[in-house]
């Protein structure tokens, strides 16, 4: 009861063949496994992450594979980053460097997916009881805040201030 329902876990990229090109040590296949522990052990838990898009050598294919295990493990909340090149990094010498609008149209179509997911989970909170840290006023009485599950609100509270715990329905 004292811990939020909500994992960051930055898997980075959904595609096998880009996670070992980024000299990343774990597999979609790892990372799948840890959400499926931690669900059948923290009910109601969720879930965000980081994606990059648009790394060096990204196919659709291997965007489609990340947009299709973000779908899958219903992700609450995606950190979208088109890769930016950088000097000294392993990368800037990669082959296959992803044009600028290529990038941000992955961007684009990854975070709306992820907008898609969020609002079918907002969508099955309707209703329900849930605990609301109350974060930045919008006026003496609203504030904008976060479920345990990370789920943003908007919440009437009068006589609270930011960082309260309210019960909301």
């Amino acid at each position: 009861p004292h811990l939020c329902k909500h994992i960051h876990l930055p898997v980075q990229s959904g595609s096998d063949r880009l996670l070992q090109q980024m000299n990343r040590h774990y597999t979609v296949a790892q990372y799948k496994e840890l959400i499926d522990y931690a669900r059948a052990r923290i009910p109601g838990v969720t879930f965000s992450s980081d994606i990059i898009v648009g790394f060096p050598g990204e196919t659709e294919e291997d965007f489609l594979d990340s947009m299709a295990f973000v779908q899958s493990q219903r992700f609450l909340k995606v950190h979208v980053f088109p890769y930016s090149r950088r000097a000294g990094t392993p990368a800037f010498d990669f082959p296959g460097q992803i044009p600028e609008h290529e990038k941000e149209a992955r961007s684009h179509r990854m975070t709306q997916a992820v907008e898609e997911v969020r609002s079918q989970v907002a969508a099955g909170m309707e209703g329900c009881r849930a605990s609301v840290l109350l974060e930045t006023p919008l006026s003496a009485n609203t504030f904008t805040g976060y479920t345990k599950q990370y789920l943003p609100v908007v919440v009437c509270a009068p006589g609270h201030v930011s960082g309260d715990i309210v019960e909301v329905t």
